[in-house]
């Protein structure tokens, strides 16, 4: 195999010109050893890093020649020195000068590569810049290397093996190849090979840390995190992981459930790559978040906000996680101190007229709800919080259009029956507030808030026996349940109980803690599910 191929991109190729090029313009109005020369010493101040002589050079040899080598030369120097259109222009003239000339193409396609996350369209003219180089050179190991890494990294995974198939035997076995084989079986659902694969690139010698993190992102969107695991500590035991490497463990370790480990491999991580890594405190703040360690979350994040003062996901993310802590009064600090930062943002004016609802009141959180509807005026979630909102405030001819429109969507069905049947209840209604409450259990038969809103229902007419039912359930689900129990207490109470004394000390205990608030709150945060993004 060639010693120029490599991982995601080859190193800049820089050829002896008179070897490919016999037929050269150079060829024809200058001795080849001349040509030699001029391109030899070029190369050698090149590869010294004497660019500024090596373009001084190359200009004065291209006044007294035309050569697609000079030009191939000149990309080279360009790119090195930052000059992207410069390079691309000059390897493109290469190109047209000599079509079957390999390294420019290797090199703009190498630089399309390189610059892809300023210009995305990158990879695209590099796959067809290694496929128009193989229809006259099907055998170049490079080319068919990096069209088959390109291949995989767009999912099409066949045509990747296809590229793959076409390098030496030997090389097809060489880790940069199996570990592009691997990904392409990961990516196709053969998990059976994909295992035998990475077993075989794992026991390879010089399987590296650059072949795992290639991979890495075709694995993930496979959902073989299990496959990311087992190489990167196959890596670990034959030496450190970077922190890139570290970051792509800790990730794979969260993915698979081992929320300890990846703690442990995130924070190495972050230590390995510096205060510019935020996203990984984020990161640890949401598995932490995953072990129910709040505190150790807020943590993470307090050192994240003091690295990167401007972002406003991260006062948000604090913010929802004090109210898993049932902290209103950070919470809406943190909300407040996000929405500064991002008035239009429409997640954090949820949240904050979610925390607003019970730090000030409904009345005072309905501005917010209705700028979240006025962002995302088709999402039935800012309908139903809307709505639920005027529930509280007790304005249900404001909140009944909302809830019932709410009700004709799927995903916010449930709770907005709920809320329905709150309202008859209130209204006195009980057999309406049935049938809403046995709508919303009808497609969440688990909903504790409606098992305990019907089992109000149920004491109000009287129906003593299926309260009880409706309760047990609710209370089997939620323990803490502040509704149920409060529910149960009355139906202990209206039938003369001897557990109403210890039901009413457990009512008590509940509303110090704060249960109440704590689970409406909690409900209309649900309606809206954090989005790590802030969107």
């Amino acid at each position: 195999m060639n010693s120029y191929w490599s991982h995601v991109a080859p190193p800049w190729v820089v050829f002896c010109a008179f070897v490919l090029f016999s037929n050269s313009a150079l060829c024809q109005s200058s001795s080849p050893t001349e040509r030699e020369r001029v391109i030899t010493e070029i190369q050698d101040l090149i590869d010294q890093d004497h660019l500024d002589t090596a373009k001084q050079k190359l200009y004065e040899a291209q006044k007294r020649m035309t050569d697609s080598g000079l030009d191939n030369l000149l990309g080279v120097i360009e790119a090195k020195t930052g000059d992207y259109a410069g390079a691309e222009g000059s390897f493109a003239v290469a190109i047209r000068r000599a079509p079957t000339f390999t390294a420019p193409y290797l090199n703009l396609a190498r630089l399309y590569q390189e610059n892809a996350k300023r210009y995305p369209e990158g990879k695209a003219k590099a796959l067809a810049l290694y496929e128009q180089l193989l229809r006259f050179d099907p055998v170049n190991n490079e080319a068919n290397y990096q069209a088959a890494v390109l291949l995989m990294e767009q999912s099409r995974y066949e045509k990747s093996q296809g590229y793959l198939s076409h390098l030496p035997r030997d090389s097809q076995d060489i880790s940069q190849a199996l570990a592009v084989r691997c990904a392409d079986l990961a990516g196709l659902g053969n998990r059976m090979r994909t295992d035998q694969c990475a077993a075989r690139l794992r026991s390879r010698p010089d399987f590296s840390e650059v072949d795992a993190q290639t991979i890495a992102p075709t694995l993930a969107s496979a959902k073989r995190e299990d496959v990311i695991v087992g190489l990167e500590e196959a890596l670990a035991k034959r030496g450190m992981l970077s922190g890139h490497s570290l970051h792509t463990l800790g990730l794979a370790y969260e993915k698979t459930g081992q929320l300890s480990q990846s703690r442990s491999a995130l924070e190495k991580a972050f230590s390995s790559l510096g205060s510019s890594s935020t996203d990984i405190l984020l990161e640890l703040a949401r598995v932490g978040q995953e072990q129910k360690d709040y505190k150790g979350a807020l943590g993470y994040l307090a050192h994240a906000e003091d690295l990167n003062p401007k972002d406003a996901a991260i006062p948000y993310y604090f913010g929802v996680l004090c109210l898993q802590l049932n902290l209103l009064a950070e919470a809406q600090r943190a909300m407040a101190k996000a929405l500064a930062l991002d008035p239009d943002n429409p997640s954090y004016n949820y949240s904050m007229g979610a925390v607003t609802v019970f730090s000030e009141g409904p009345e005072q959180a309905i501005p917010y709800f209705q700028k979240y509807l006025g962002l995302k005026p088709k999402d039935p979630r800012g309908q139903l919080a809307l709505g639920a909102a005027y529930v509280r405030a007790k304005n249900y001819a404001a909140g009944l259009p909302m809830l019932r429109e709410s009700a004709s969507h799927s995903e916010t069905a449930s709770t907005a029956h709920y809320y329905l049947g709150r309202i008859l209840n209130e209204e006195g209604d009980p057999q309406g507030a049935i049938q809403e409450l046995r709508l919303s259990l009808k497609s969440n038969t688990n909903y504790p808030d409606a098992l305990a809103e019907l089992g109000r229902s149920l004491l109000t007419k009287k129906d003593y026996r299926q309260a009880q039912v409706e309760l047990d359930h609710a209370l089997a689900l939620s323990p803490d349940h502040y509704q149920a129990n409060l529910n149960l207490l009355l139906l202990y109470t209206k039938i003369g109980d001897a557990r109403r004394d210890s039901q009413s000390q457990r009512v008590e205990e509940l509303k110090k803690a704060a249960e109440e608030k704590s689970q409406e709150l909690s409900r209309i945060i649900a309606i809206r599910p954090f989005d790590n993004s802030g969107n």
